[in-house]
C-alpha cells in the first residue's frame, strides 16, 4: 500500500510541472536583441550626381561628360570640388545634366552649332562685286547677303570667293554688317584682289547668326560682277593706221587699257614666211589704243607685214586684267594663232589654223 500512495504522489507532482511550464510560455516577453543583432543594419548607399565637365582647347571644342554610380560613403570635400564647373572657357549656357550619362553639343570656332539651330531664313542668297580700283591700296569688297537680319558674325574666317577649281580661293579680312542693310555683310579682300577671277561667293556653316539664335548653312552662289570668260581681259581687235614712213602700227584693245609704261618687243609682226620682227619702240598708249615702231636699221619694215601680234599680257586694262595673246591679219606659212577658248578657271584653249 505504501508503495502505491508513493506511485500517486510521483504522477501528481509530473502534472503539477507540466502545468506550471505552460504558464510561463504564456506570460514570456521577447527576448531583447543581442549586441551583435542590434549592429546589423543595412548598407546605406549615396548617389553622385553627374557634373558637366568643360576643357577649353585650341580648337573651341567643348565636351562635357556625366556618370552616377552608387558608392559606400563620400567624400564631402572631393563632392563639392567636383560640383563646381569651371565655365570660363566657354559662351554657351550652363546645363543640368540629368542621372544619365550625357555629351554636350561640339562647337565649332565661335559659334554654338547643332542641327536644330540651323535656320532656312538665315541662307546666303547673294553675293556682288563692288566697285573696286585695284591700282590703289584699299581693300576690294564683296557685298554678301542672307535670308534674315544678321545679328551676329560668328566665324570671321568663313567668308570667301572661289573659281571653278576648289583650290583656288581667298578668304575675306574684314567684315561689318551694313547699318544701312542689316541682312548683308560687307567683306573686304587684300587689296589689288582680282575679283572678276572667280565665279562663286560661299560661306561656311555658321557664320552668322540672326536674333533667333538660328545659323546659316554652308553656301555658294554666283559671284556677281564676276567672270572668267574670255570677255574679262582685253582682247586685241585689229591693227591699224600703218605708217611706212614712220615704220609704226596701230594695235587697237576692246578695252580702255592702263596707260603705264609698256614693253615695245611684247608687239610685233609677222612676214609671209612666219618670221616675228618685234617692234622696238613704244610711242603711246591711250584709251585702247597703242603706237609702237620698228626701228629700219634692224631690218624692219611694216611694209613686209601680213600678221600682227601682241604677246600675252602685253597690256593691262584699268581693272588691272592683262591681255591674252592675239593675232590678227592675213595667214603665213607657219601655225597661225586664229582662237583662244577659256576652258575653265585658269585653262585655256589655244586654236591654229
Amino acid at each position: 500500500m505504501n508503495r502505491l500512495y508513493l506511485l500517486s504522489l510521483a504522477a501528481a507532482a509530473i502534472v503539477l510541472f507540466a502545468a506550471c511550464q505552460g504558464d510561463d510560455q504564456a506570460t514570456s516577453t521577447p527576448t531583447a536583441p543581442t549586441a551583435t543583432e542590434a549592429a546589423v543594419t543595412p548598407t546605406a548607399t549615396a548617389t553622385v550626381e553627374p557634373v558637366a565637365s568643360i576643357e577649353a582647347t585650341a580648337t573651341a571644342t567643348a565636351t562635357a561628360t556625366a556618370t552616377a554610380a552608387p558608392v559606400t560613403t563620400v567624400d564631402p570635400a572631393a563632392a563639392a570640388s567636383a560640383s563646381t564647373t569651371d565655365l570660363s572657357a566657354t559662351a554657351g549656357p550652363t546645363t543640368t545634366s540629368e542621372p544619365a550619362a550625357t555629351t554636350a553639343p561640339v562647337a565649332t570656332s565661335s559659334a554654338n552649332i547643332t542641327s536644330g539651330n540651323f535656320g532656312t531664313n538665315m541662307q546666303l542668297v547673294l553675293s556682288v562685286i563692288q566697285p573696286y580700283d585695284l591700282n590703289d591700296d584699299e581693300e576690294e569688297f564683296v557685298l554678301f547677303s542672307f535670308g534674315d537680319t544678321v545679328q551676329e558674325i560668328t566665324d570671321p574666317d568663313g567668308f570667301y570667293v572661289a573659281g571653278f577649281e576648289s583650290h583656288v580661293s581667298e578668304t575675306a579680312q574684314t567684315l561689318r554688317i551694313l547699318e544701312s542693310d542689316p541682312q548683308s555683310v560687307l567683306a573686304g579682300f587684300p587689296a589689288g584682289t582680282d575679283l572678276r577671277q572667280f565665279s562663286v561667293g560661299g560661306v561656311s556653316a555658321g557664320v552668322v547668326r540672326n536674333v533667333q539664335d538660328e545659323v546659316n548653312l554652308p553656301t555658294t552662289v554666283g559671284l556677281e560682277g564676276a567672270t572668267s570668260s574670255l570677255n574679262a581681259r582685253p582682247q586685241l581687235l585689229e591693227v591699224t593706221g600703218l605708217d611706212e614712213t614712220l615704220n609704226r602700227a596701230t594695235f587697237v584693245f576692246s578695252d580702255n587699257l592702263d596707260e603705264s609704261d609698256i614693253a615695245a618687243d611684247e608687239f610685233g609682226y609677222y612676214t609671209q614666211s612666219g618670221l616675228a620682227h618685234p617692234a622696238d619702240l613704244a610711242v603711246s598708249i591711250e584709251d585702247e589704243l597703242v603706237i609702237v615702231e620698228w626701228d629700219e636699221e634692224d631690218g624692219d619694215s611694216v611694209e613686209d607685214s601680213v600678221r600682227f601680234y601682241a604677246a600675252d599680257g602685253a597690256v593691262t586694262d584699268r581693272q588691272g586684267f592683262g591681255n591674252l595673246i592675239g593675232a590678227v591679219g592675213d595667214t603665213t606659212a607657219s601655225p597661225d594663232l586664229i582662237g583662244v577658248e577659256n576652258v575653265s578657271r585658269g585653262l585655256w584653249s589655244y586654236s591654229f589654223d
